[in-house]
């Protein structure tokens, strides 16, 4: 029996060969439509492919799947799979949006495990962290030591 078909697996593939067939002009609009995506792993993809191609174009909808992904979290982001990648882009792209940094600095994602939960957010706070350090917030040092304090 052939084994069955995984349709977002074959959107992966379809928007990488899209990615690496593309010319550098074209390739925004197919970026900007994986960030739109549904799923985790396609916008995380996306995401990963902004950061690599310097796509600075892209930090709203960058900004804007993160939103998506934060309601509903552990149904449509597990692992925080597609919010890792966005924030990580962000911090490539310089993005300077501290406000942005700082609600993720307190992000938790605490999911199901046996037994009880897990936190799977650490990566997001650690790119926060990273990333608010770019930015010009006169307050950086202090979010700092909280968070380590905490």
């Amino acid at each position: 029996m052939p084994p069955k078909k995984d349709p977002v697996q074959d959107r992966l593939r379809e928007f990488n060969l899209n990615c690496d067939n593309a010319a550098p002009e074209n390739i925004l609009p197919i970026v900007q439509k994986g960030l739109r995506d549904q799923h985790c792993l396609l916008v995380a993809r996306a995401a990963e492919v902004c950061a690599h191609r310097c796509l600075y174009d892209c930090e709203e909808d960058l900004i804007n799947a993160y939103q998506r992904f934060v309601k509903n979290p552990v149904k449509n982001d597990p692992n925080c799979t597609a919010k890792s990648a966005v924030v990580r882009a962000l911090v490539d792209l310089d993005c300077k949006d501290y406000n942005f940094f700082l609600s993720g600095l307190a992000y938790q994602q605490n999911e199901p495990v046996w037994g009880g939960s897990v936190d799977t957010a650490v990566d997001v706070r650690v790119s926060c962290a990273i990333g608010l350090t770019r930015t010009t917030y006169p307050r950086t040092l202090i979010e700092l030591v909280k968070t380590l304090y905490d």
